[in-house]
């Protein structure tokens, strides 16, 4: 019983559990729901503890069951607990948790409570379990229901139709990017033979490049690009906004989008093959990581800024990848992962204390609602890079990786950094710093209870203290236990100098903004701003729109050729007959005198033809 509890899979089978004791007792159990859910979380963080700690003791856990065999062909799938997985699922059952014990406080009044926790248990219970998968097969399967649990949570509050659309554009725009992965992973099983990750390693390795891999590894890329919402899959979440708090966080912190970078973790060895896909992702990453951060600069929301920030920062850990450098990729979705809750736990609380998140409508928060505003701050500066904070040493990473790569690359992740410190600081100056007197709401603002500020001030020193393990004052501790060892040393010179700079300017701008000259970058800008707002999204949503346009007229065609042409050549034997038929009965009248008149006709007939003879 024991060894069951604290199997490989587990932190996968608490949630799991959870999910269908609350889709089944949900009417009865009500409030009592989010119990269930929340120590079923605490117990997948528990086990996942001890996982990473035997792991670490004693190396790679694996295992797997044949699930089809026919002659030589045969599926297997199970688990592959190394330190990749087991550091990771420790880090997204812990964020999992305290997201759950948040949501209790803010969702408590919601007339669909238990149909919340249900889905946001199910939601759990997939990633864990795709992070714990040794191969593709399991993996994509968590994938899918990943993919469901986004449209049902994104489309929680249906009723509004603002949140009925996003969660079909997400639905949509996700499967899209899935179709791709799916045809990957065919042309990836179909050449190597396997979709175990330590088996496409050793055989990726031995057969090397070939276009064919080559092909697959850009549609795996495809496939990760529209689960983590790189360009031009970009244009889901922001609008994923509408649905709860809580789900945000998880979404953007722990789950979804962050599986698509470990996929491409996962699958680095294949990726690694062809330098010509790594250049692709490259591209795609800074892009997208340059524009959002464009956008999270324009955007007047407090939860859009955080999504357009959350697409920027996944750009440069895919950007990372592509300067194949997926250990740095990886220790930044660690971080990321504890100081993005955190900043959509903090925006819940504004919105939950003011009903509004919007910037116009904010400021002064700080005096009414202490904890939150101390907690946010650590959030934004760990986003910005502050050092000593968690996101200051794993953005290092990637951006010493950008400089061993390519100067130009380098230059672009430092407008990156910049944009970022910019943003999330004037984001924190506009909430929290100046006067309370612009929206009624914002005055009479009052701290949350506990269960929404205490999983928020875990967060902060997490936000805070996570970088350590993973910096040159611990000898890069963290990348050497995942095994991969870092590219480029983070604590040269010029990339401490760059950095720091960026982030000493961005900080700067956000104070002058906020101050003497506050809207910078915003009214001054207004039309540039515009600009960038129908290039970035505006246009991508056309273009998306005439692309679905274009599949339901391909559609159309289709099913006419398949009416008229397909289902006609299979009809066209039964109609002719049917014809015959109707032809052959009018003979059968059913009078004797029409019947003697045919048989005088025929004798008449007979004679006219021996005549001839």
């Amino acid at each position: 019983m024991v060894t069951l509890l604290l199997h490989p899979l587990s932190p996968a089978a608490f949630p799991l559990a959870a999910a269908a004791l609350n889709f089944i007792f949900g009417k009865q159990l009500k409030a009592k729901t989010a119990w269930i859910s929340s120590a079923a979380s605490l117990m997948s963080f528990a086990v996942s503890i001890f996982l990473l700690t035997r792991t670490a003791a004693h190396g790679v856990m694996q295992g797997s069951i044949i699930w089809l065999e026919a002659g030589n062909f045969k599926i297997t799938s199970g688990f592959l607990l190394d330190p990749l997985s087991a550091s990771f699922l420790a880090v997204v059952s812990l964020v999992g948790m305290l997201i759950q014990i948040y949501a209790a406080g803010s969702m408590k009044d919601d007339p669909e409570f238990t149909r919340f926790y249900s889905t946001l248990s199910l939601f759990m219970a997939a990633m864990t379990a795709l992070i714990a998968a040794d191969g593709l097969l399991l993996f994509f399967m968590a994938w899918e229901i990943m993919g469901l649990c986004s449209f049902l949570l994104i489309g929680f509050w249906f009723q509004k139709e603002a949140a009925a659309k996003a969660a079909h554009k997400a639905f949509l725009a996700t499967r899209l990017g899935d179709l791709c992965l799916l045809l990957g992973l065919l042309m990836l099983s179909s050449s190597l033979g396997t979709l175990q990750f330590t088996a496409l390693s050793e055989k990726a390795a031995a057969l090397g490049a070939s276009a064919w891999l080559s092909a697959a590894a850009l549609l795996i890329f495809a496939g990760a690009a529209g689960k983590s919402a790189q360009f031009p899959f970009h244009i889901w979440l922001p609008d994923a906004m509408e649905g709860p708090t809580p789900v945000s966080a998880l979404i953007h912190a722990a789950t979804m989008v962050a599986a698509g970078i470990y996929l491409l973790i996962r699958t680095f060895p294949v990726l690694a093959l062809d330098a010509r896909v790594l250049s692709v992702i490259a591209a795609v990453g800074t892009f997208t990581a340059v524009l959002t951060a464009l956008l999270a600069l324009r955007s007047q929301e407090i939860k859009k800024t955080l999504a357009f920030s959350t697409l920027s920062q996944l750009g440069m850990m895919a950007a990372c990848i592509g300067f194949s450098n997926p250990g740095a990729a990886f220790f930044h979705l660690v971080t990321h992962a504890f100081f993005k809750a955190l900043l959509f736990m903090g925006a819940g609380n504004v919105l939950h204390a003011c009903g509004t998140q919007n910037l116009g409508r904010l400021g002064g928060l700080g005096r009414p609602m202490k904890l939150t505003s101390g907690a946010f701050l650590v959030g934004s500066l760990a986003l910005a890079g502050l050092p000593p904070l968690s996101g200051f040493w794993s953005k290092e990473g990637i951006l010493a990786a950008a400089h061993g790569y390519s100067p130009f690359y380098f230059g672009a992740l430092l407008l990156t950094s910049f944009l970022t410190a910019l943003y999330s600081a004037r984001l924190y100056l506009q909430i929290f710093e100046g006067s309370a007197s612009r929206s009624a709401d914002a005055e009479t603002a009052r701290e949350c209870p506990k269960s929404m500020t205490i999983p928020l001030l875990t967060l902060g020193v997490l936000a805070a203290a996570a970088g350590i393990p993973g910096s040159p004052w611990m000898g890069y501790f963290f990348q050497t236990f995942i095994g991969i060892s870092p590219h480029g040393d983070p604590a040269s010179y010029a990339v401490l100098a760059g950095s720091l700079i960026a982030c000493a300017l961005g900080l700067a701008g956000a104070w002058l903004s906020a101050g003497p000259w506050r809207g910078l970058g915003l009214k001054e800008t207004a039309g540039a701003g515009r600009f960038l707002e129908k290039a970035g999204m505006e246009l991508p949503n056309s273009a998306a729109r005439l692309f679905a346009s274009g599949l339901k007229t391909a559609g159309r065609a289709a099913a006419c050729t398949d009416r008229l042409l397909l289902d006609g050549a299979v009809m066209l034997p039964g109609v002719l007959l049917q014809l015959a038929a109707a032809g052959f009965r009018k003979i059968q009248s059913g009078f004797i005198l029409h019947y003697l008149l045919a048989a005088f006709a025929a004798v008449i007939g007979l004679l006219a033809a021996g005549m001839n003879f």
